[in-house]
């Protein structure tokens, strides 16, 4: 029976001290022989689903490559549902809590409640300064002098926070409140379980420049993973989506107005045509 069916081996990438990410499963990962294309892969499953639409089965009516862009290309996102894939993400807990804000997954985390909480801190790499123009986020490196202070300083709080942490274990106090003494830079594990169409949307958000820098790593190795896994699939959305320019009502009427400024358009909303397209003028 098993000769008649290929399948995949599961990825995974240790990012250091950013955590890990490991492919614990893949639906599909067993594919029949008679489906088996190694430049589809996984994406079968998405005009398999497609064409049931009309009553063809599996039929190929097109190229399956074809039909997978065209679906991406103009937003027939149910196919892409059948295809899922379930992580084993290890991250930091202000990561983990950016990742939990994306409410169309299945996430289990471990619970400080049950377990003690290992002596695991997520170190960075380089210290970055507060943002002026996007200030939710950071921009430029601290010197190394300033990087250096920096970390004696964040090494010490944390190692102050464990200690207490375990000093309050040590008093038989529920591991449910001496957990509340720990910081956001503990490491944290998650299994995360998501649809290939809610997958490529957070990587459209995570892996943005304008994601703060710790998710955007883990962002870039599960588009890395799932790329091997879908490779029609992420060229799609490479091409009609990461790579693409989405022009607004009023970008439309700059077009036709030259490149200037139509009535009606803000300057905020301007400035943001301009960025789309710098070299209209």
């Amino acid at each position: 029976m098993e000769e008649n069916f290929i399948t995949l081996d599961l990825k995974e990438k240790d990012l250091g001290d950013n955590g890990f990410v490991k492919v614990v499963d893949v639906l599909p990962r067993v594919i029949p022989k008679d489906q088996w294309d190694p430049e589809v892969k996984c994406d079968y499953a998405i005009p398999q689903a497609a064409r049931v639409s009309y009553a063809k089965g599996t039929t190929k009516t097109s190229s399956d490559k074809g039909l997978i862009r065209y679906l991406l290309r103009n937003r027939h996102t149910s196919p892409f549902e059948m295809i899922e894939f379930k992580f084993h993400i290890r991250a930091p807990l202000f990561v983990a809590r950016q990742w939990m804000r994306h409410r169309t997954a299945s996430v289990n985390e471990i619970s400080a409640r049950y377990s003690l909480v290992e002596d695991c801190f997520w170190k960075p790499k380089v210290w970055r300064t507060q943002g002026k123009h996007n200030l939710q986020g950071s921009e430029e490196d601290l010197t190394p002098e300033e990087s250096q202070k920096a970390q004696e300083l964040y090494d010490k709080g944390c190692e102050e926070c464990y200690k207490i942490y375990t000093q309050m274990i040590d008093m038989g106090i529920a591991r449910e409140m001496a957990r509340s003494i720990l910081p956001v830079s503990m490491m944290t594990e998650f299994y995360w379980k998501v649809n290939l169409h809610n997958l490529l949307h957070f990587v459209t958000l995570r892996s943005d420049w304008h994601a703060q820098e710790e998710i955007r790593v883990l962002s870039d190795a599960i588009l890395e993973m799932v790329a091997e896994y879908c490779p029609v699939t992420v060229q799609a959305w490479k091409d009609y989506q990461k790579d693409a320019v989405n022009l607004t009502k009023w970008d439309l009427e700059a077009f036709k107005n030259n490149g200037n400024k139509p009535d009606g358009m803000t300057k905020r909303e301007f400035a943001e045509f301009l960025n789309k397209v710098p070299n209209l003028n």
